[in-house]
């Protein structure tokens, strides 16, 4: 993931919480990271800013990050190995890689 998102992205990720995400979807205060990580950028400006959460198609829950980790690893995986299928009706070949998750790369 780090090939192709920000660092300030993952450790979003690694630290948002279906807990933390209802706190700030229940009040305007921001609630402000642990100091000297991410420069001190409150947790409900990054899921403004990475579109996660509430009224987005990025549901925030338990293990976002691990989901999104082995997501990642299966798709890029997928990707090298193709598999070899032969249609029936017209006898051809041809290399298909079917996503895992079927559209779910939203957050990732």
């Amino acid at each position: 993931m780090a090939r192709f998102h920000s660092p300030e992205y993952i450790e979003f990720l690694k630290r948002i919480t279906p807990d933390t995400a209802a706190i700030l979807s229940q009040t305007t205060q921001a609630q402000k990271m642990q100091p000297g990580q991410n420069g001190g950028a409150s947790l409900s400006a990054q899921m403004q800013r990475f579109n996660v959460g509430e009224y987005t198609d990025c549901p925030v829950f338990d293990g976002l990050y691990e989901f999104c980790s082995i997501y990642t690893g299966a798709s890029i995986d997928g990707g090298l190995r193709p598999i070899r299928v032969l249609e029936s009706d017209s006898q051809r070949s041809g290399d298909v890689t079917v996503p895992a998750g079927g559209g779910v790369g939203g957050v990732i």
